[in-house]
């Protein structure tokens, strides 16, 4: 294989270079040759990423880098076996001792997160307030009033993996050699690149998430629900039970991140919970027989004492705000 130039080598490195120039120096370095360019530059290549020089976003490793940690892996374990008996036992500590080295070295980098749990941090989003959180790999998640994500504060290597509590729409991006999943309580979301929401609140029985394009796997109770776009999983934390239906129009459970609010058959309990989340207040039925309502509608974020306005004017009921506490009453 004829070797590439340094200036094609570091453009590679730098993410600065064209798809097939990428390409024929990602397969050089998993030759004999290119991969003892690797050793030898390693420390210069993971300097120059301390000091700013070599994009590589929040001191995760390119992918050409993870690509060349494998392939030395699967090079070396190739030779070992190719050795003689007699030779083996002897030879096996210099292929391991530099593999252990290697790994060591990226693990240091990336503040112990390679062989232990990394350090996790987490973004929340006030009630009453919407958030956009941006990871390290570019994925987006918009949390929902009151809604918590918890990340690790470095990406392991082999895999990324958030915890959810409340409302979010993710856009995943794609990384098949390090899958994304969500936990959500006891049950989890296994990600392939993809589009959807899920909302969890803890006073919440159900779990809900919608699909809007990829694919992804829902996980509860030793069972694995694979969804496709447009359909809408519910699980209930109470019976354990999981339901799946088509949506025609599934866009209208992401309507939120723009600032609209949307109730379809909704109870009254249900459409006072999620305004009492938008606007940070708290709702008081004075009349239980009003918990019999449901509503269907769709509005922009208004103020309060409109949208309450409004909701009075297509029912039997009456509003009073009080402070942050709003009383409901039948007219």
């Amino acid at each position: 294989m004829l070797k590439p130039t340094e200036n094609e080598i570091w453009r590679v490195l730098n993410d600065d270079a064209p798809y097939d120039v990428s390409q024929r120096v990602a397969e050089w370095f998993s030759s004999e040759e290119g991969g003892l360019w690797l050793s030898v530059n390693s420390s210069k290549i993971f300097r120059l990423v301390e000091e700013g020089v070599l994009k590589v976003d929040e001191d995760v490793p390119s992918d050409t880098m993870l690509d060349y940690i494998h392939a030395e892996i699967a090079r070396r374990v190739r030779k070992l076996r190719r050795l003689t008996a007699v030779w083996r036992v002897a030879a096996v500590f210099i292929p391991v001792a530099a593999i252990v080295s290697l790994w060591l070295e990226v693990d240091s980098r990336l503040g112990g997160s390679v062989f232990s749990e990394p350090e996790m941090v987490a973004e929340s989003s006030e009630m009453g307030e919407r958030k956009v959180v941006i990871f390290q790999d570019g994925t987006k998640v918009y949390l929902n009033a009151g809604a918590t994500v918890t990340y690790p504060k470095w990406w392991r290597l082999d895999r990324r993996h958030v915890k959810l509590v409340g409302e979010a729409y993710f856009e995943v991006a794609e990384n098949s050699r390090r899958p994304f999943t969500v936990d959500i309580f006891d049950t989890k979301v296994k990600v392939h690149g993809t589009k959807f929401n899920i909302k969890a609140y803890p006073e919440d029985n159900d779990i809900n998430v919608t699909l809007l394009e990829g694919s992804v796997s829902f996980e509860a109770d030793g069972q694995e629900h694979c969804m496709m776009p447009s359909q809408l999983l519910t699980y209930d934390r109470t019976d354990r039970s999981v339901n799946m239906i088509r949506l025609d129009r599934p866009d209208d459970n992401m309507l939120w991140t723009k600032n609209i609010i949307r109730f379809r058959n909704s109870s009254l309990s249900e459409v006072l919970e999620t305004i009492g989340r938008w606007y940070d207040v708290q709702f008081v039925i004075r009349d239980s027989s009003l918990l019999s309502r449901t509503f269907t509608f769709k509005t922009t974020q208004l103020p309060l004492n409109t949208l309450l306005e409004e909701i009075e004017y297509i029912s039997d009921m009456k509003f009073e705000l009080k402070g942050d506490i709003v009383e409901v009453s039948r007219k």
